[in-house]
């Protein structure tokens, strides 16, 4: 019973062929990889003479193009957006950038009253060095004057030693 049964229903096509189409289009993944790796070969032979084009050109013309909500390589689970990241919308970025433009003023501001205390800084120190070095010289002055006077003492008390003898 049984071997006529095998005469009478024989397997399909699609279970005896070794890549088996899925409901995707893709090739089962058994026999995909060797199936791209010969595809991939065959290929770069035929580029290395022709035109000369990339390896990406290549791996897309063996693997396919990529697909919406499926990211290459990492097969069905992770979207681009989860592998990669979202990229910054239109409203996001302009956020960002008045964010930034208005940190870069408060800078600016911050730098022009830092330069402005410090040349404060820089006339008031040269203001007391010049009053210091004034107080200095009228002392100096008042000390060559106190000293004159002494030696106009000293030289009338010797005039006078003189006359006396």
């Amino acid at each position: 019973m049984s071997a006529s049964r095998v005469e009478q229903c024989p397997l399909p096509k699609s279970r005896a062929l070794p890549a088996v189409l899925h409901l995707l289009g893709t090739f089962s993944s058994f026999s995909a990889p060797s199936q791209h790796r010969d595809k991939f070969k065959a290929l770069a032979q035929e580029l290395d003479s022709s035109t000369p084009t990339t390896k990406e050109e290549i791996y897309r013309q063996v693997v396919g193009p990529e697909r919406h909500g499926h990211t290459r390589g990492y097969g069905l689970g992770p979207t681009s957006t989860t592998v990669f990241g979202t990229t910054p919308g239109h409203i996001e970025l302009t956020s960002q950038l008045r964010i930034a433009n208005t940190q870069n003023a408060e800078l600016k501001t911050k730098i022009d009253d830092l330069e402005k205390k410090m040349d404060d800084d820089r006339r008031k120190m040269e203001e007391r060095m010049e009053e210091r070095m004034e107080m200095e010289r009228k002392k100096v002055e008042e000390k060559m004057e106190e000293d004159r006077r002494k030696m106009q003492i000293l030289l009338a008390f010797v005039e006078e030693m003189k006359t006396k003898k």
